[in-house]
């Protein structure tokens, strides 16, 4: 007897959570200078669909890498955004394709995407300040799963998030300029298909 249907196949409802540690670089021009604000940032997704074909899967996908205390750099100057957080957030649709027996993948997501700023040492819940509008991005991941059970997958992954937004004068102070973003991450992955 074979294994039971749905076996180590990509079919079915699909969840694929990933967390891990990157590196987050958004620059945007400010008094005609180059500003750069960069760090080490924690990054974590939560995918939830559907395979519309064997091995073929679409899903909609929330994504966000969070730099802490990151440096920001102008002119040559540097200095360290101390308790605050920075973050890269993108929301939307995706596909991914997954290589079988290996059960390696690729997958790409429409990232609509914006940057917003917090203070980590404040106990208030409601402190975000949106340093950006929402704007156009695209998240690319390449993963590797081993099957630990019928159903789910545990293994590791790449992933490149990249967006264009313009900047929010009123709460950030930054005249009206585009803002690009860039976050590189190393994540832990589980997938249940």
């Amino acid at each position: 007897m074979g294994p039971p249907p749905g076996h180590h196949t990509h079919d079915g409802f699909y969840m694929r959570l990933t967390t891990g540690l990157g590196y987050l670089n958004a620059k945007y021009k400010y008094l005609e200078q180059d500003t750069t604000i960069s760090g080490t940032a924690l990054a974590a997704t939560f995918a939830f669909g559907g395979a519309v074909a064997n091995n073929l899967v679409l899903y909609g996908e929330l994504l966000m890498t969070m730099a802490i205390d990151p440096k920001s750099e102008a002119g040559g100057v540097s200095k360290t955004l101390t308790d605050q957080n920075v973050n890269l957030m993108g929301i939307g649709p995706g596909v991914a394709y997954y290589l079988e027996p290996s059960n390696i993948y690729f997958s790409g997501t429409l990232a609509f995407s914006q940057v917003t700023q917090s203070n980590s040492s404040s106990s208030n819940s409601n402190n975000s300040v949106d340093l950006t509008e929402m704007g156009l991005g695209l998240s690319l991941m390449f993963g590797k799963e081993w099957w630990v059970s019928h159903d789910w997958g545990l293994g590791g992954a790449c992933m490149l998030h990249i967006a264009s937004m313009k900047t929010k004068q009123e709460t950030a102070g930054i005249p009206d300029t585009k803002m690009t973003a860039t976050a590189l991450s190393f994540l832990f992955s589980a997938t249940y298909n």
